[in-house]
This record gives structure tokens, C-alpha cells and sequence, in this order.
């Protein structure tokens, strides 16, 4: 079988850059795990630039597909009257999926820590794939909230919630081994996760 050594790169570059950052990365390190030949990366890529930029694209392109089902039915729902209870429903709907997408697997959880390293500490390659994408997201999760809890949030207090929800779950994945320990989880299974959504509810809806 052909090794697609494009994609073996990207997906060692993926795993070193979630474990050691950008800058404590090296190309000869991601090359060797990859076992492809040095000038594979100026191939491909140009330069460990590139090639970081193009690891950024693909969680960009992943996050997109996830949510890809549910921005359309947040814009019919956004020309119609919506009761509290539909807005409460869908926002849950959003949290679960993105729960699930950074807790799925090995893969997904290093683009979370990804992510959270660039949310931490946001690189100038950041900010055209996801300092747009957090915006968009938070003000859907902020409007779905206000009008889930009958319009009697406030709009700071609802971005507060949103940036703590976010918080809370890329914690799932960097304290990973510690909630599955005190939870005695053996992984994030959809049982575990119907607990979390649970516990994430009902911090944010008013009853």
C-alpha cells in the first residue's frame, strides 16, 4: 500500500505541535516520525510555516464540517419566533457537538490542545482560522443563550457563560486523565458525556 507521505507529515506535525507548541517543534523531529525524506516538508509545505499553517487549516476544515448540520437549522430558527425551550434545545445540540468533537479521539484531542495552546497564546498564523471562528461561535452560543433563558440574561453575563463554557471544555481534554480518574471513566464514552451535558446544563439554563 502507498504511503501518502503529505498526509504522514501533517499528521505527526499535528501531534508535535500539540505536545510541545510551535516553537519547541522541529522539523527534523516531525520528519523522523514520519520517516520521510528531509526535503519532504520544503516539498509540500515550503517551510515549517507552511506546514503549520496547513495543520491549522485542517482543524479549521473539521470544526466546519461538524457544525456543518447545525448553522443551517441556527438560521431558521433565527427568522422565526422561537420559544426559549427550541433555543435551550439547539444550544445543547452545539455544546454536545463540540464535547464530542475534541473528546472523540487521539486525533481530534490533539487539535484541541492545538487550539488551546493558540487560544492561550494566539500566534499571528492564528488569527485568519480561528480567532474568526471563535467570534462566530460565541455569538451564536451568546444568542441562543439569552433567548433560551427568556431574554433575562444580560449580554455581558451571556459572553461571561460562553467564554466559561469554552474554558470548561477544552479542560475536558487538558485535564483529561485527572476527571476521568475522579469520575472512574475509562474514556469520554457517550454515557460519560450524557453526565457532562447534564452537569453543563444545568449551569446554564434558568429554570
Amino acid at each position: 500500500m502507498k504511503v501518502d507521505t503529505k498526509a504522514k507529515i501533517l499528521e505527526t506535525a499535528l501531534y508535535e505541535f500539540a505536545t510541545r507548541g510551535y516553537d519547541q517543534t522541529a522539523t527534523r523531529d516531525i520528519l523522523a516520525k514520519a520517516k520521510a525524506n528531509v526535503a519532504a516538508i520544503s516539498y509540500y509545505f515550503g517551510n515549517k510555516k507552511g506546514l503549520y499553517i496547513e495543520v491549522l487549516s485542517s482543524i479549521a476544515a473539521k470544526i466546519a464540517d461538524a457544525f456543518k448540520d447545525l448553522l443551517p437549522a441556527y438560521q431558521a430558527l433565527s427568522k422565526t419566533k422561537a420559544t426559549p425551550k427550541e433555543c435551550e434545545e439547539l444550544l445543547k445540540k452545539f455544546v454536545r457537538v463540540f464535547v464530542e468533537l475534541f473528546c472523540s479521539d487521539k486525533k481530534t484531542t490533539a487539535m484541541c490542545m492545538v487550539f488551546v495552546r493558540e487560544y492561550v497564546e494566539p500566534s499571528r498564523d492564528f488569527k485568519p482560522f480561528f480567532q474568526d471562528i471563535n467570534a462566530d461561535y460565541r455569538r451564536i452560543f451568546v444568542d441562543l443563550l439569552i433567548k433560551a433563558n427568556h431574554n433575562e440574561l444580560t449580554r455581558k453575563e451571556a459572553v461571561l457563560q460562553v467564554v466559561m463554557l469554552f474554558s470548561f471544555i477544552f479542560s475536558l481534554v487538558t485535564r483529561k486523565n485527572i476527571i476521568l480518574d475522579a469520575m472512574q471513566w475509562k474514556e469520554y464514552s457517550p454515557k460519560a458525556v450524557d453526565e457532562l451535558m447534564s452537569v453543563i446544563s444545568r449551569g446554564l439554563f434558568r429554570k
